[in-house]
């Protein structure tokens, strides 16, 4: 398991891609007016994979930020368990994440939020949001609030669905053929995401990996920083 501990009155910036199967184990504390963004992008075409990451944020103003995407294929097997402990008042945590399901692969999302008991001013908010490429794959999507106080300011929201049937319509009629409208509305739904990385060098890597460009020797060209 990797440790991450935050002192008080620090930033973290974080970018984890996978390419090859991999278990992620991640502990990470924050401390008061301490702040950890978080950013997580898979591209899996084979074998199982997980991540689990438990957060604690143990001082005021400590805040946690997961932003990510994974695009499973083939045979491939994730899972993502992200679990979120609020233990001081005026906190805050956010996931955001966006998944692709092809072929037969499988992958269940779980985030976990837990707001101790009389705390103040607690902020959380989940959204994860799924595209099934295939009929054959399975994606699944599973938020959890755990709630014991009411200073709370919460929010989640998770879907599967397909790609809109209006959209490629649309674009078709442009001249567009059914596989490029297919591959333009897949690479928009995870550009959404990719635009959230903090400069255009990791948004050009995590691109490379998404498009499964990079994946010789297992190898990706994001970089841990």
């Amino acid at each position: 398991m990797k440790l991450i501990h935050l002192e008080s009155n620090t930033r973290q910036v974080e970018l984890e891609c996978l390419s090859e199967p991999k278990d992620l184990e991640i502990k990470i504390i924050v401390e008061a007016n301490a702040i950890f963004d978080f950013y997580l992008f898979a591209n899996l075409a084979q074998g199982q994979s997980s991540v689990n990451i438990d957060v604690e944020l143990v001082g005021p103003e400590a805040a946690f930020n997961l932003i990510g995407a994974y695009d499973l294929r083939e045979k491939a097997q994730s899972t993502w368990k992200i679990n979120i402990r609020h233990l001081a008042s005026h906190t805050h945590s956010n996931v955001f994440a966006r998944g692709i399901g092809r072929d037969k692969a499988i992958g269940y999302f779980k985030a976990s939020v837990n707001a101790a008991k009389n705390l103040q001013v607690i902020k959380a908010h989940q959204k994860n949001y799924n595209l099934l490429l295939s009929s054959q794959a399975s994606l699944f999507s599973q938020p959890f609030l755990e709630i014991n106080t009411d200073q709370i300011e919460c929010s989640h929201g998770a879907t599967v669905g397909q790609l809109d049937p209006n959209a490629l319509f649309y674009l078709q009629s442009r001249g567009i053929s059914l596989l490029e409208a297919k591959q333009m509305l897949t690479e928009g739904f995870l550009e959404d995401v990719i635009l959230k990385l903090p400069n255009e060098s990791w948004q050009k890597s995590v691109r490379v990996l998404m498009k499964g460009q990079d994946q010789a020797g297992g190898q990706s060209s994001c970089m841990v920083s």
